[in-house]
């Protein structure tokens, strides 16, 4: 699945939604899932939900080297884009 990433930034579209769906929280998911995101730059990571801890802060996906808005959207830069879910090999 392709990201569109047509809705505003503080809003998940159809790529977002489904990432945060499959359970990839900041507690816990991935786990052995062969399944990534790829980012514009090639990169493959999983990204993980972050709800907003109050109302001084927002909601975004994130990983300890990145951060995105919520239509997966690098807040850094266009390179880290997310992308496309895909499957690794090995």
């Amino acid at each position: 699945m392709h990201n569109p990433a047509t809705q505003p930034r503080d809003q998940m579209n159809d790529f977002t939604s489904l990432i945060r769906s499959l359970g990839h929280t900041r507690f816990g998911g991935w786990g052995k899932s062969d399944y990534w995101v790829e980012l514009r730059n090639g990169t493959l990571v999983r990204p993980v939900f972050i709800p907003a801890e109050d109302e001084t802060c927002e909601d975004c996906f994130g990983t300890d080297n990145y951060r995105w808005n919520l239509d997966g959207t690098s807040v850094t830069r266009s390179d880290y884009d997310m992308m496309e879910i895909v499957k690794k090999d090995g």
